[in-house]
């Protein structure tokens, strides 16, 4: 997303973020979803600006029943999550501008601020995403997109999402 296309409720939640104003008015739902039949998977996550957290997630790759969980996070890890969201929001693409092939593991992430939403959409899957942007690189560019997706602050805020929603899942509190 650039510049001058942000959204009105992404700039409210960088401001949020940026001047500490984290409230329950703020939530982000991370949701990723897709694969082949029988490969099914389906992962949700939610976090207020206060830290309520719900997670919702099954992977039939895995053999994985659909799990749910709930939590209140404490406020360094919920502002470090929210951060990290919000830097990678740039990586993302509205639904105009989302084009996935059928089957692919698609995520989005929805941005509420104060009763307002923004979803955007991204390539969930690592090696997709990773391809699909080396097709994009000139080709003496290349042989560095591994270790530049590979660092990309979506994939950063994915593990950060993945690592709590797993501890969540097995009851684990911070």
């Amino acid at each position: 997303m650039s510049e001058s296309t942000e959204s009105k409720v992404v700039e409210k939640f960088r401001k949020s973020l940026s001047q500490d104003e984290l409230s329950e008015d703020i939530r982000v739902v991370y949701r990723v979803a897709g694969g082949m039949p029988h490969e099914r998977l389906e992962h949700e996550f939610t976090l207020t600006g206060i830290g309520k957290s719900d997670v919702r997630m099954g992977d039939e790759l895995r053999a994985m029943a659909p799990q749910e969980a709930s939590a209140e996070l404490d406020g360094s890890e919920t502002r470090d999550l929210l951060e990290q969201i919000g830097v990678s929001l740039d990586e993302l693409v509205p639904r105009s501008e989302a084009r996935f092939l059928p089957d692919s593991v698609v995520g989005s992430i929805t941005i509420e601020v104060d009763g307002e939403t923004e979803t955007l959409f991204f390539l969930a899957d690592e090696d997709q995403r990773i391809a699909e942007e080396e097709d994009r690189l000139p080709a003496e560019a290349r042989s560095l997109a591994p270790e530049r997706v590979a660092a990309s602050p979506l994939t950063g805020a994915m593990q950060s999402i993945n690592t709590v929603s797993e501890r969540l899942l097995k009851g684990e509190e911070e």
